[in-house]
């Protein structure tokens, strides 16, 4: 059966059977035809479908200026945190809950100490980990300044590795 869109044209693929076609691009990036075949699939969804593929992330906002700070994950898929400690640990504990195998959580701080001041350190649980390439950083960037960090629990070692670590967003 021939592809009638424009964009595309079914030409024998060489060295085949000429009934097998490829598909050949006109004039079209592949980007392009990649965003046409996404915007095809969700128009063919049906509306309850459409409505159940986007799960929005679940946010915890904890209270200003803590200076210990649980992560949510049975909760939670982002933890937000806006401090002005100066100086001092800011403690981060063992996640709550029961994670799965491969769940994200992330957090974000925004770190603002006072003038003069300087952001606290970080104390890690054994529970969090970084990489032989990304150590858990020391403290925030501070300055008013936001840091994200992405963790993926690892069943088979009962840990959340650090897998993105992204400072300095102002």
């Amino acid at each position: 059966m021939r592809n009638t869109r424009p964009e595309y044209d079914a030409v024998p693929a060489p060295d085949s059977d000429p009934s097998s076609t490829r598909r050949r691009f006109l004039g079209v990036s592949l980007a392009s035809a990649l965003l046409v075949g996404a915007a095809e699939a969700l128009a063919n969804e049906t509306p309850a479908a459409a409505a159940t593929t986007y799960v929005p992330p679940r946010i915890v906002n904890l209270p200003a200026n803590t200076t210990s700070v649980t992560l949510p994950s049975a909760t939670a898929d982002q933890v937000n945190l806006a401090t002005n400690q100066s100086g001092g640990t800011l403690t981060v504990t063992t996640p709550s809950g029961t994670p799965v195998d491969g769940q994200r959580l992330s957090f974000r701080i925004t770190s603002t100490p006072p003038t003069g001041g300087v952001p606290p350190t970080y104390a890690w649980p054994t529970t969090i980990r970084g990489s032989l390439y990304g150590a858990l950083p020391i403290s925030p960037t501070g300055q008013g300044l936001t840091d994200y960090f992405v963790f993926v629990w690892r069943a088979s070692t009962a840990v959340w590795d650090m897998v993105a670590y992204v400072a300095g967003f102002a």
